[in-house]
């Protein structure tokens, strides 16, 4: 089990809430007590849920999602909100410029139609972006 572990890991980083998810999986999982193995992975070193959280963060932003959207994702995936927030607040991503590099690799320009506008406004929001961050991209938004 600690070596399908070691090899999970060594693909890609995993929450802890992630590794146990797939160990439940596992025919074996109700033979040994994996909150114990998963201990001793953090405490080598192997699993880190601040590790996760920053790749994460770096490989969603360039992809293009704003900091709501991100902060969702990785509650989703179990990590401690605490690790989401110091995570957000360390890293140097002005999310203002990041959301208009996304708004004009989409879109280009702000569209001359109120209906068109609410439409980029829906995207940027879906995205993750803040609402100031949409006002401040689009210029006219009430």
């Amino acid at each position: 089990m600690r070596a399908y572990l070691i090899k999970l890991l060594s693909q890609r980083e995993h929450s802890r809430k992630e590794l146990l998810r797939k160990l439940k999986t596992k025919e074996f999982f109700h033979d040994f007590d994996p909150t114990s193995l998963l201990d001793e992975l953090i405490d080598q070193g192997y699993q880190s849920d601040e590790r996760y959280s920053t790749v994460f963060l770096r490989t969603r932003k360039n992809s293009g999602y704003g900091p709501n959207r991100i902060k969702n994702e990785l509650q989703q995936r179990g990590v401690d909100p605490d690790i989401i927030v110091n995570t957000l607040k360390l890293s140097d991503i002005n999310w203002q410029d990041h959301c208009r590099k996304v708004f004009e690799s989409k879109f280009g320009e702000a569209a001359d139609s109120n209906k068109e506008l609410a439409k980029q406004a829906r995207f940027l929001y879906h995205r993750g972006f803040d609402i100031s961050h949409i006002k401040e991209t689009l210029g006219r938004l009430p």
